[in-house]
């Protein structure tokens, strides 16, 4: 094969040597060899930081490997930008000849971290590749002891990628080398692999373990909380068909939970100062030999201690316990009152004495009633009362709030408090959506609206209502079909879905389910390539728009998911990208990922180069201002999302729709504007259109329905609103969303105005 090249052009040479190794052609190769022998040296010359081993390697081109390896043996140690070396990369993609070729030239490659902590043993894992686990392992058996990010074994990786077979592989090598320990040993929050598969519900991982002796002998083993697997099986949020499988293949195995009850009472400590505290109470050892009563709890803040003198009813519902305590005083009071008229002689046919019989006999049948209905609240399990509220309420949800009541039966109170909270004192969260019951609708009479229109175009793309999905966080949370059954309702109500980038599906997973038309929601991260790779797989996957939130250098202070403990799930988009590992000292996962991964250094003049690498529509989301409105058309985006990050950013900024027609007012209509945060009616749709918005974009109430009902939820939630909307529409003369103007509301700033007039 003749290869030309202009005279002396080294840049031409070299970009041939690496499209020959994207090709694998050896002949090319060797063709550039003996025009310039030292074109491989002229390699680390360039701007690149992938040698053409990295490209052959990942490409799975074994002659080419091998030859390239023969002339330039030193390839096989150098690394990539995010320090993998081709071995890392030929483990990845399961090459298993190019693996054994890599190892060949250079072993040590196998014990190499790159930037996400892992080691090519680590890759064939998480893909599930066998036969180059074998390879690795073979090579040098201390990388099976390497840790993934310095916190969890590489079996824990192996059962939360659900990879059996990758999982019996490394079992193996464990047993050959006779060192069981190695595959019970706890990941940094104690878990074992047991405890991983049954908090995932892997089936038949968990069938595999419990036939394995040392997983067999430890199979009660608590984590750092004090739990054992059967009790994180309780714990899960979904409590579907897996759920009851796991829990019955754990009992029949011998596992037990720590206890059958919430609470533990320890009475008479003096009496076990000689003895060894059980387990579950290590996180106090240092009350054990105090000689008191006290009473302990597990809680979403692990085991508190309520000490000697406090009722466990007082101690853990206040309100609740003087309510009862009330209700039972006066019906002792009343039916002691009962028994004193009628066993002290008092002449009962006496109108007076037969009143007052009358009203204590009352009071007590009143007052013993209340006790005992709110006893059975205290006592009855909370899905149960859900159900009962379910029952009582209606069949169906008829408005956005009853789903919101659906989803906190739903919901454990870890998640539902993520979805929910806002930021610190929580005023914003308040007044996004008080603030709409400050607008007043001015209706116009006697106006055709035998028809109502209610269909409008985003970006060009027709919709059937301008009611949007905003981008929110981690689906699976509310539902275990996730983000897919999220973009198939948007899809069945011919409406845009924006895919956050912390979702629990991947953003190819939610283009392949549907046909919805899909925006992406973008994260800036402090390594750009994440970003950059994120935007390029957006638009290779059919993503019409990327929409940058700019209002989250850091994350806000979210107090409830700090003293929860979030802990946050696998985002698949990240996935391979960028670990989501992150451990909080202060309590939420999520802000301690925040923190580690977004560039907080973001500013007007990076719009630029999102521009550059991409040619899609980029909107902006988190604009409040007259002036960042103005900034924001400068720097030539394609639209404004008047948003407060659904007021879990900054307490105490302004209500999203206090400030639209501020920000519709500063862009005299050059792009489109659109809100989100508070819209729970379609009166407040109207509202915001009314103000200037194009349409509106809703996140907790699509949350509320997918996790109340599924796919079917997030439906009527869209649906509702509709009606809502249509319906205020006609009660207010508007046939089509072009009739609704300004002068359909008034503002307090109205109110204002007419005041001084």
């Amino acid at each position: 094969m003749e290869v030309k090249y202009t005279e002396n052009n080294e840049d031409d040479q070299i970009l041939e040597l690496y499209k020959a190794a994207k090709s694998g052609s050896v002949a090319t190769l060797t063709t550039l060899l003996q025009n310039d022998s030292l074109i491989l040296n002229k390699v680390s010359l360039t701007s690149f930081t992938e040698t053409p081993l990295h490209i052959s390697a990942l490409a799975g081109h074994l002659d080419f490997t091998i030859t390239l390896l023969k002339e330039k043996p030193g390839f096989a140690s150098q690394l990539d930008s995010l320090n993998r070396s081709p071995l890392h990369l030929a483990s990845a993609e399961g090459h298993e000849q190019v693996v054994q070729a890599l190892l060949d030239a250079n072993p040590d490659a196998c014990l190499v971290f790159d930037d996400e902590g892992n080691i090519p043993l680590h890759l064939a894992v998480i893909r599930g590749h066998v036969g180059v686990i074998e390879k690795l392992i073979r090579s040098n058996p201390d990388s099976i002891k390497e840790l993934v990010n310095g916190d969890q074994t590489v079996f824990h990786l192996a059962v939360r990628r659900n990879k059996l077979m990758a999982l019996q592989e490394l079992q193996k090598w464990v047993k050959q080398a006779d060192d069981d320990q190695l595959f019970v040993s706890p990941d940094h929050q104690g878990n074992t692999i047991l405890h991983v598969a049954s908090m995932l519900k892997h089936v038949q991982i968990i069938k595999y373990l419990i036939s394995i002796s040392s997983i067999k002998a430890s199979i009660n083993a608590l984590n750092a909380e004090g739990f054992t697997a059967l009790d994180l099986v309780k714990q899960c949020p979904v409590q579907d068909f897996r759920s009851c499988q796991v829990r019955d293949i754990l009992i029949k195995a011998g596992t037990e939970p720590v206890a059958e009850h919430d609470l533990v009472v320890v009475s008479n400590a003096a009496e076990l100062e000689g003895s060894r505290p059980p387990p579950q109470l290590s996180l106090i050892s240092n009350y054990w030999k105090q000689k008191i009563i006290f009473v302990l709890r597990k809680s979403d803040k692990g085991i508190e201690k309520c000490e000697a003198g406090y009722a466990v009813l007082a101690y853990e519902w206040d309100y609740d316990y003087l309510f009862f305590m009330s209700c039972i005083t006066v019906t002792f009071v009343a039916s002691l009152s009962v028994i004193l008229l009628i066993v002290s002689g008092a002449p009962l046919h006496n109108k007076f004495c037969t009143w007052l019989l009358t009203v204590a006999m009352v009071v007590a049948v009143m007052f013993l009633s209340l006790a005992f209905l709110r006893s059975l609240i205290l006592v009855t399990p909370w899905h149960i009362y859900g159900y009962i509220l379910q029952m009582i309420m209606a069949e169906e949800p008829v408005n956005v709030n009853e789903f919101r009541v659906l989803a906190r039966q739903a919901l454990p109170k870890m998640y539902f408090d993520f979805y929910t909270g806002g930021a610190e004192d929580q005023y914003t969260l308040k007044q996004n959506e008080e603030a709409f019951a400050r607008i007043i609708i001015q209706p116009r009479i006697l106006r055709d609206v035998s028809s109502i229109d209610l269909s409008t175009t985003v970006l060009g793309y027709n919709i059937s209502m301008p009611i949007m999905i905003a981008p929110t966080s981690m689906h699976k949370l509310a539902n275990p079909a996730g983000e897919i059954a999220t973009a198939r309702a948007a899809s069945a109500c011919t409406t845009i879905m924006v895919l956050s980038t912390s979702s629990t599906c991947s953003l190819e997973e939610v283009a392949s389910c549907c046909t919805a038309i899909r925006f992406f929601q973008l994260y800036v991260y402090k390594r750009r390539d994440i970003s950059a790779k994120l935007v390029q797989r957006a638009e290779k996957n059919g993503y019409k728009a990327i929409v940058l939130t700019a209002d989250s250098p850091r994350l806000g202070r979210r107090e409830a998911d700090v003293k929860n403990k979030l802990i946050v799930p696998q985002l698949k988009n990240l996935e391979g990208l960028l670990s989501t590992t992150f451990v909080s000292d202060g309590g939420s996962g999520l802000e301690a990922l925040a923190k580690g991964t977004v560039d907080a250094s973001l500013c007007w003049e990076d719009i630029r180069w999102l521009k550059s690498i991409t040619n899609l529509p980029i909107l902006i989301k988190g604009v409040l201002t007259h002036e960042d409105a103005i900034k924001a058309l400068e720097v030539g985006v394609s639209g404004i999302i008047v948003s407060n990050h659904g007021a879990r950013q900054l307490d105490y900024s302004p209500a999203t729709i206090s400030v639209l027609e501020e920000v519709v007012d500063a862009v005299k209509g050059k792009v489109p504007v659109f809100l989100d945060g508070g819209v729970r009616r379609g009166t407040d749709i109207f509202k915001a259109m009314a103000l200037g918005a194009q349409a509106v974009l809703v996140g907790r109430p699509i949350i509320y329905g997918l996790a109340a009902k599924g796919e079917y939820g997030v439906r009527r939630v869209l649906e509702m609103l509709k009606d809502e909307l249509e319906l205020t529409m006609a009660l207010s003369g508007c046939s089509s969303l072009k009739e609704i103007t300004r002068s359909h509301v008034r503002t307090k700033h109205d109110k204002q105005l007419l005041s001084m007039l």
